[in-house]
């Protein structure tokens, strides 16, 4: 079907343009609710860990006046192990600090926890605080979150649906490269020999995510030497 479109002038044009600008700030809103908001800040330093509903990480860090950030996505299926493990701490005893030691080193934190079904969660504690279990529990997620995201942002991610092949290139969590050269007899492992280093490795395919983060190149040229 041949389809027509007439010329816009100028005034037509701007209209459209300041609805798509309009558009561009409000449609956010919708998927970028905060779940979880965790950061720590001192005279010289800070982080935040910051998880969107849309399964959006980001990770801010600032040292002296060096500032990063990385972003990273989850799959559906982490955001909800992510969500249930937290929404699992029981955070009803913690209590906000109301004071504590201080300094330049010493870093003031504040997490905010607003999961589906429960009450939002503030609170405020500095990190040499002799804070609530949940606190200490809630941390340790934040952790394994902040880890894997690091991996993901730096390394990228597998497609949802990939299968190895003989033949693929594939980059380690660590950059390190590797060749899908065979598999194992009962198919439930991968062999794979490394482009750079003379080393062969076996990986269970349930594993496999978890040890190689990105697709390198379908043959040695596209690789980064």
């Amino acid at each position: 079907m041949r389809r027509w479109f007439a010329p816009l002038d100028s005034g037509s044009a701007l209209f459209l343009l300041l609805i798509g600008v309009q558009a561009s700030f409000a449609a956010p809103g919708a998927v970028t609710t905060e779940l979880i908001d965790h950061h720590c800040m001192s005279e010289l330093n800070s982080t935040e860990l910051t998880l969107f509903a849309n399964g959006t990480l980001r990770l801010r860090e600032r040292i002296d006046d060096r500032k990063t950030m990385l972003l990273a996505e989850l799959e559906p299926e982490e955001l909800e192990v992510f969500v249930r493990r937290l929404g699992e701490v029981d955070l009803s005893e913690a209590e906000s600090s109301r004071g504590g030691v201080g300094g330049e080193w010493v870093e003031q934190c504040a997490l905010t926890v607003n999961l589906e079904g429960r009450s939002k969660v503030f609170l405020r504690y500095s990190r040499f605080d002799i804070v609530a279990l949940g606190i200490k529990q809630a941390e340790g997620v934040l952790a394994d979150l902040d880890q894997l995201g690091r991996i993901r942002a730096l390394h990228g991610t597998l497609p949802a649906d990939y299968d190895p092949k003989i033949g693929d290139f594939l980059s380690r969590v660590d950059g390190t490269i590797f060749e899908v050269v065979g598999f194992t007899s009962d198919n439930r492992g991968v062999e794979l020999s490394g482009v750079n280093q003379p080393v062969t490795i076996y990986v269970s395919r349930e594993e496999f995510r978890n040890v190689f983060g990105a697709l390198a190149g379908d043959n040695l040229f596209d690789l980064e030497r």
